[in-house]
């Protein structure tokens, strides 16, 4: 009995020592930041080093375990959520543009290892992908899905998104603006504009969006999925056209002048300039202002 008291601590002292020593090396924190960027396990051919590391602290099922105790598990997981809806809107796409998933051996062997990672098997990630592609018209999942976006202007109707931040959208969005793009083409704008009920998309041009403060909207192309038409409408910059608030909802943070976008909102929230009616279009927006006496300049509310 006493000998395997003994044999036990020194089992546990061994253990001990090595999670320090994994968790002291250099070698290994590098491994463990790239398991937590991938969401799952390197390759080996993925680590130059990977050798030296077996070296170590191997064999590579004891790497796993030292790998699975060091990691940050919620950085982790969203790596995983990320990798998975990457995926699910790659195989939806496919589907919307009539190709079939390309067979499993035929990609990248990262990719394959993400399937590997995420589902019982490649077959079960494009059943997902179609049940995704399908629920593009149920108005609730869509805006289950706009209520979830970590970027965009909600409104009861709509979520306005710049451009440089689609693709960090939930995966039905994404796949909805695709699915717009395939109707439309290729349209120049910089806010797009999706319908809650998930059957219209808006493509917004202001092409003014990172100079002013407001910028005039000048075209729109407004997208109707189920007929799979599009209507196109000019606004005369000189006839009052509408403009844009709250330019710092559209953007991520690190957008270039999104500083500036959010010191203009918190200023116009403050003095109470964006609780009042009628400020859609340009000329009504400058009688408040003018009333108030108050401008804008740059990207900030001055005394007119």
């Amino acid at each position: 009995m006493r000998s395997l008291s003994r044999a036990f601590t020194r089992r546990l002292e061994y253990r001990i020592d090595l999670l320090e020593a994994f968790a002291g090396d250099r070698l290994a924190r590098r491994y463990v930041a790239l398991a937590v960027r991938l969401g799952r396990l390197p390759l080996p051919e993925e680590f130059k080093t990977y050798s030296r590391l077996l070296e170590r602290f191997g064999p590579p099922r004891r790497l796993e375990r030292l790998v699975l105790r060091a990691i940050d598990r919620t950085a982790y997981e969203g790596s995983r959520a990320e990798r998975r809806t990457d995926i699910l809107t790659y195989l939806a796409m496919l589907r919307l543009e009539g190709l079939r998933p390309p067979p499993f051996q035929a990609l990248p062997a990262g990719i394959q290892a993400d399937a590997r990672a995420l589902w019982r098997s490649y077959g079960a990630a494009a059943v997902e992908a179609e049940r995704l592609l399908f629920s593009i018209g149920n108005p609730t999942a869509v805006l289950a899905a706009a209520a979830e976006a970590r970027v965009g202007k909600l409104l009861p109707d709509d979520l306005y998104v710049h451009r440089s931040a689609a693709d960090e959208l939930p995966p039905l969005l994404r796949l909805i603006v695709f699915a717009a793009t395939r109707i439309v083409g290729d349209v120049s704008y910089e806010v797009v504009k999706i319908s809650l009920h998930g059957r219209s998309v808006s493509f917004l041009g202001y092409p003014t969006f990172d100079d002013e403060a407001h910028p005039p909207l000048l075209r729109s192309v407004r997208v109707y999925l189920p007929r799979a038409t599009y209507l196109v409408r000019e606004y005369d910059p000189g006839r009052n056209p509408p403009i844009l608030h709250r330019k710092d909802a559209l953007v991520l943070p690190d957008y270039p002048r999104s500083h500036l976008f959010r010191q203009l909102t918190a200023q116009e929230e403050a003095l109470g300039l964006l609780g009042a009616p009628d400020i859609g279009r340009r000329l009504e927006w400058e009688a408040l202002l003018a009333q108030r006496g108050l401008a804008i300049k740059d990207h900030e509310v001055v005394p007119a």
